[in-house]
C-alpha cells in the first residue's frame, strides 16, 4: 500500500465482530469520517454493524495510556477474542498494515511492504 494511502492511527477507527463461540470472524480498520464524509456518504456498513469498535472513536485514543493504541487492540483481539481461523489471522493483519503507525503489520504481509 502506498504510503499516502495510509491512515493515520490518530483517525483510525477499528472494529470487528465474533462467532458464537466468541473468535474473530472479521475485523475492518477505516478512516474515521464521522464528521462531514459520513453526513455525506452514510455511516459505512462495516462501522455500523460492527459488535466490537476501538480507535480514534474513544477520546482517550493515542493519549499516553498502554491500552489506548493499535498494538494494543490487536493483542485484545488476538489473546482476548482469538481468531476463528488463520485466513482471518491474516485479514486482521493486513486490516492492521493500513494504519500509518504499523509497520510492524506490513513487515508481517509482504503483499503490503
Amino acid at each position: 500500500m502506498p504510503t499516502a494511502n495510509l491512515i493515520p492511527a490518530s483517525q483510525a477507527l477499528i472494529g470487528w465482530n465474533t462467532n458464537q463461540a466468541g473468535r474473530v470472524v472479521d475485523v475492518f480498520v477505516i478512516l474515521d469520517g464521522r464528521g462531514e464524509d459520513w453526513n455525506l456518504t452514510g455511516v459505512p456498513p462495516d462501522w455500523d454493524s460492527a459488535e466490537y469498535t476501538a480507535g480514534a472513536c474513544f477520546t482517550e485514543w493515542l493519549k499516553g495510556s498502554r491500552d489506548m493504541t493499535p498494538e494494543f487492540v490487536f493483542s485484545e483481539i488476538l489473546v482476548f477474542h482469538g481468531f476463528a481461523d488463520s485466513q482471518v489471522a491474516e485479514k486482521a493483519i493486513a486490516e492492521f498494515a493500513k494504519i500509518k503507525e504499523c509497520a510492524w503489520a506490513r513487515a508481517m504481509v509482504p503483499t503490503q511492504a
